[in-house]
């Protein structure tokens, strides 16, 4: 049988596995609520046609601020579907490395208040950091992912970030670069969190955690609902992982055939740095370890941030809007505009991907006039992004996970929607 014979055999038998049991399957409850704007009835009557016309059980929640006003806050699905628990207004979910983004505004914050420097090296807040070839490195290079640090040749468990910090930092401190640090960037998938979490700890003048800091400068005076990890306390708030149906990503394939170049392109990557950048962090690497409460409450903001879509849509919403908000401020203008500038650009070692741009710590994306947002996406299709062109504040958190490393095609419609009412009604 010819390789194309067996490919569609495949094909078939896969869809009837899935299909079969849909014949037997009562349709799910129509949970979907929250709040809009009038103006933005067009993107509200999408999030609930995923819901009501296409019968999807993905957990999602999806949040807009324009202008520094909450125009739109939706949320549907269910937070476990083994357990039928729905999604609900308080809902949270990890939001994966969309976290890198929080971190990137943790680390603007403190280069504001002269507690960090761009241009200077790590080494200068973290002497024990210059050894095998990283003294040179600087804060920039390091948040851009220019270091060369994405892997470790001693990996850290994840507890060690929490229980035996000692440890952690000999391994961080003892890698040597994987290339000449400023000559090329490579992702730092799990890296990035480790290295930068410590720097801001000790650059810190009360040696606060970025967690803390985040709570104590972010969270807690402006009232975002987002933590850098899952506090033990808010665990019954949490949405259960799942990963994405064969059927569901047959269905999208289909319908969006291009996406299966890129998942061609993760599954055949052939990059050298791969398996050590996957393998850098232990006790983390299956999806469903990220169910368990003792791993969410760890601190690595590669990934372990969690909170509501409202809570990030807040969030680059007021640095959309100017930085401040009830008389209060965040960040300066002119250090949310330094977030948006991009730093690096052209092929990324790690995916070989041609169309990431980093800033510092952020990842730039554009908007419908090609402008860039900023923010960072995550593993699964979470996003968060603020826009000054537009003075948006996007927040998008599932639990549903796809493994193409690409956008939830749920977000690509409501994005396209929620540019398409700004230009119609806003310009």
């Amino acid at each position: 049988m010819g390789l194309i014979n067996q490919a569609l055999l495949i094909l078939v038998i896969a869809l009837a596995i899935n299909l079969i049991p849909l014949l037997w399957k009562q349709s799910p409850p129509l949970n979907v609520d929250g709040y809009f704007h009038p103006d933005f009835k067009k993107v509200a009557d999408l999030f609930r046609e995923w819901f009501q016309v296409k019968g999807e059980d993905d957990g999602v929640a999806f949040a807009l601020y324009h202008k520094g006003e909450l125009v739109l806050d939706m949320w549907g699905g269910y937070a476990d579907l083994e357990s039928e628990r729905p999604w609900h207004k308080d809902t949270i979910s990890e939001a994966f490395s969309a976290t890198k983004g929080l971190a990137a505004i943790v680390v603007a914050m403190m280069v504001e208040k002269g507690l960090l420097d761009y241009k200077k090296p790590v080494s200068h807040y973290w002497p024990e950091f210059a050894q095998n070839g990283k003294d040179n490195i600087t804060v920039e290079m390091l948040v851009s992912h220019q270091g060369g640090l994405l892997l470790l040749d001693t990996p850290i468990h994840y507890r060690d970030l929490k229980d035996n910090v000692s440890r952690a930092e000999e391994s961080l401190v003892n890698q040597k670069p994987v290339f000449p640090p400023g000559t090329a960037y490579g992702y730092h998938a799990l890296t990035f969190g480790a290295y930068v979490d410590r720097l801001v700890a000790k650059a810190d003048p009360k040696r606060r955690t970025i967690e803390q800091i985040f709570e104590d400068e972010i969270a807690k005076p402006f009232d975002i609902d987002f933590h850098m990890n899952t506090p033990k306390m808010e665990s019954h708030r949490v949405a259960r992982l799942r990963s994405q149906s064969l059927w569901t990503m047959i269905m999208i394939w289909i319908l969006e055939p291009h996406r299966i170049w890129g998942f061609l392109r993760v599954v055949m990557n052939n990059s050298p740095y791969l398996k050590g950048a996957g393998s850098a962090i232990a006790g983390i690497s299956k999806l469903e370890h990220h169910n368990n409460p003792d791993v969410r409450e760890v601190t690595i903001s590669s990934y372990s941030g969690t909170g509501t879509a409202r809570g990030l849509a807040k969030l680059y919403g007021i640095l959309a809007n100017g930085g401040s908000t009830n008389g209060k401020q965040l960040l300066s203008r002119a250090t949310i505009d330094k977030l948006s500038i991009p730093l690096v650009a052209g092929e990324e070692v790690l995916f070989k991907h041609k169309s990431i741009i980093f800033g510092p710590g952020t990842m730039l994306k554009n908007n419908s006039k090609a402008q860039y947002m900023f923010g960072h996406p995550g593993y699964g299709g979470q996003e968060g992004y603020g826009d000054l062109n537009t003075g948006l504040g996007i927040g998008f958190i599932t639990n549903c996970i796809n493994h193409e490393m690409a956008e939830h095609p749920l977000y690509i419609a409501l994005k396209k929607a929620v540019f398409d009412t700004l230009d119609k009604k806003y310009n």
